[in-house]
């Protein structure tokens, strides 16, 4: 938790940091590990390969938040974990990472079920140089509305292009919550997007 917090000076990792941990992901395990570190520009390939199984709570809380230098996301970085979302997963894991330009399609396919609680919270919220959301961005989830589930997700992504964000089965997020109403966890989660090819089509309460 926080290992290399505000490590300013960081600007590359090994692409073996993490490889004596095997197994499933626990609660809050890489929680804040290097956000803010500003210097930092690329994400290894595998970093988090010893890494499968279920979702844990928070397991990927603000990992990289802040870290304003960071320009791409490994296709690859959450490949072994699989299962129903949990609590908190993906929680601000990319905020304010402003140098960001696209985030990889697929890169959470693995993970389908019913939602949890802030599951996505402000994942990507503030990360103003994006231009595109990967294709089939997210697994096939469904079920009960849940909390913050993607409250603020892609807020202030203002630069944002091409459609919004997509299961593996290709259906829109609004399109298998058509009916959601403010306050039931998905407010603000396109604030600001206006450039998305789709926008006049998401219902308000995403958009506010």
């Amino acid at each position: 938790m926080n290992t290399f917090n505000s490590c300013g000076n960081i600007t590359q990792l090994p692409h073996d940091l993490f490889d004596g941990i095997h197994g499933q992901a626990t609660n809050a395990m890489f929680l804040g590990t290097f956000s803010f570190c500003t210097g930092l520009t690329e994400i290894p390939e595998n970093l988090f390969s010893g890494i499968s199984g279920a979702p844990a709570e928070r397991m990927f809380d603000s990992t990289f938040y802040g870290c304003s230098g960071l320009v791409s996301i490994p296709g690859n970085l959450f490949s072994g974990i699989s299962g129903e979302p949990a609590t908190g997963m993906f929680g601000s894991t990319f905020r304010n990472c402003t140098g960001l330009t696209e985030i990889p399609e697929k890169l959470f396919a693995r993970i389908s079920g019913a939602p949890a609680e802030n599951m996505y919270l402000a994942t990507f919220e503030g990360c103003s140089s994006l231009v595109s959301i990967g294709d089939k961005l997210f697994g096939d989830i469904s079920g009960n509305v849940q909390q913050g589930m993607f409250l603020q997700t892609f807020k202030n992504c203002s630069q944002l292009s091409g459609p919004s964000a997509r299961t593996k089965s290709g259906k829109y997020l609004y399109e298998i919550w058509p009916d959601i109403i403010g306050g039931q966890g998905v407010d603000s989660c396109y604030w600001r997007a206006t450039g998305l090819a789709d926008y006049a089509d998401i219902p308000d309460v995403w958009k506010k």
